[in-house]
């Protein structure tokens, strides 16, 4: 039977995706890897621009335990603040451990590297990139410190029904540190920490040679309190979010994939003046399939579709597509690469929506 890693990695992933979002898999070796990550997105009259260079270095200390680390620079700018903000970001630290083949525990923690402290045209720069309707990766410009611990586990039944099923849960906590969000005013932002809890299934068919795989998760995260200042806190809603996601490569070389996915989140309610924004519910489906080019690189196209509603007040309702593909070429024995270009065509708050991503990296695994 299939051993039941992948939905052990799958629930690395989701508990550990605030610490280490790069990695999504279980670390063996070394690896190192460094990327290339561009995007820009104009709306309306409007334009953002964000250019990242993620790297992640990984080892393997003994069998069942590794470590990780991860450094972003950006660079981001914006015209409607007409502001740029350049730091290196996003610097995190991870342990895994896994017990017994049953147990993965993981304990991670966002590490400042710089000073916060944007201006207001900074703060509008931030904020731009950080819109989810635009997708932007790499988007968190702030140095916060924020620590998080985890643990996950699953279960394998062989032969259930037509195929072999695998069943996880993930629990984790995130605890984010108060700082300085504002040059030159003594105020501190709390924002909320978050409890997340992560469900998930995977189904891998009997029949074509195991050629078939379904998988479906859920996630339910609780946060606490946004607290600014003297104000009065502000409530955060809970998240949650279900994804359905099918795999098959019937036809060999051209692996063929497809996901739903859907996140819920509650909306933003102060005190004394009551709810502050709407609940947001995104909706976004991605096709994934291999093209039958001649080139050994392992080409495929994406389409993905995604329609966004409610949130803050700034931003209205989206419908955004995206169309791309990418390339995955093995160089030599020890060096892997893969990248990706993309094109955003939609509508966001009644304003017209255009972005290219482009993003490119190199694994080398010692």
């Amino acid at each position: 039977m299939k051993k039941n890693t992948t939905i052990i990695l799958f629930l690395i992933a989701v508990t550990c995706g605030s610490v280490v979002a790069q990695r999504t898999d279980f670390i063996r070796d070394r690896n190192f890897e460094g990327g290339l990550y561009a995007k820009t997105a104009w709306v309306g009259g409007g334009n953002a621009t964000l250019i990242a260079l993620p790297m992640v270095y990984s080892m393997a200390y003994t069998e069942d335990l590794s470590f990780d680390a991860v450094t972003i620079p950006a660079f981001a700018f914006s015209s409607p603040s007409n502001s740029s903000v350049l730091r290196l970001s996003n610097t995190k630290l991870r342990a895994t451990y896994v017990w017994n083949n049953i147990l993965i525990a993981t304990f991670g923690a966002k590490v400042p590297t710089g000073l916060n402290g944007f201006d207001e045209s900074q703060l509008g720069t931030a904020g731009s990139i950080a819109t989810r309707q635009l997708g932007f990766r790499n988007a968190n410009l702030f140095n916060t410190c924020d620590i998080m611990a985890g643990v996950s586990s699953s279960l394998p039944f062989k032969d259930a029904g037509p195929g072999d099923l695998s069943l996880g849960l993930g629990l984790s906590y995130l605890y984010k540190i108060p700082y300085q969000p504002v040059a030159g005013a003594d105020v501190w932002f709390s924002p909320a920490s978050e409890f997340n809890i992560s469900l998930a299934g995977e189904y891998v068919f009997l029949a074509a040679a195991r050629q078939i795989t379904l998988l479906a998760d859920l996630g339910f995260t609780v946060y606490g309190a946004d607290e600014y200042g003297e104000t009065d806190p502000v409530e955060v809603g809970a998240k949650f979010n279900w994804a359905l996601f099918g795999a098959t490569e019937m036809v060999p070389g051209l692996p063929a994939s497809v996901r739903l996915a859907n996140y819920k989140k509650g909306a933003n309610t102060q005190g004394r003046i009551g709810e502050t924004n709407k609940e947001a519910s995104d909706l976004i489906i991605t096709l994934k399939h291999g093209l039958p080019l001649l080139i050994n690189s392992a080409p495929y196209g994406m389409l993905s579709l995604g329609t966004y509603s409610g949130g803050g007040n700034n931003f209205g309702d989206a419908l955004v597509t995206t169309i791309g593909g990418g390339v995955s070429p093995r160089l030599s024995e020890h060096l892997f690469a893969n990248g990706e270009v993309g094109i955003d065509l939609g509508e966001l708050g009644g304003d017209f929506v255009f972005g290219m991503e482009v993003y490119g990296k190199i694994q080398y695994k010692f």
